[in-house]
């Protein structure tokens, strides 16, 4: 009888263990495809990669595809992500938005004219 209930609860345990890199990799294909989506994903869960992959062109001129090692001119879009993350350390109580740069660096002395 538990050979028998075994043998039934095994195709549930295979579902159960989905291959999210495949489908991940399959749909960011298809956001590719679909969208012209163009540029590198990296996906991790814990310490496993998931999915590591360029999608698009990096350069249509010249007809380079995206890998997952490209380097993308980003210009000032990390103001965003500092402030963000100023803001953070504001409400954990790490920083005050008044803290002069020489708190945190003794090298820092602003002359004062």
């Amino acid at each position: 009888m538990k050979k028998i209930l075994v043998l039934l609860l095994i195709p549930f345990a295979v579902a159960a263990q989905k291959d999210y890199s495949k489908t991940l990799g399959q749909y960011m294909q298809a956001q590719a495809t679909v969208n012209n989506f163009s540029g590198a994903v990296l996906i991790m869960k814990k310490d496993k990669v998931l999915l590591r992959q360029g999608y698009g062109m990096a350069d249509r001129e010249w007809n380079v595809a995206n890998t997952a090692d490209t380097k993308f001119r980003i210009g000032s879009i990390t103001k965003q992500f500092t402030a963000a993350c100023i803001l953070q350390l504001v409400e954990q109580g790490k920083l005050n938005l008044d803290d002069k740069l020489s708190k945190f660096f003794r090298a820092f002395q602003k002359e004062t004219a």
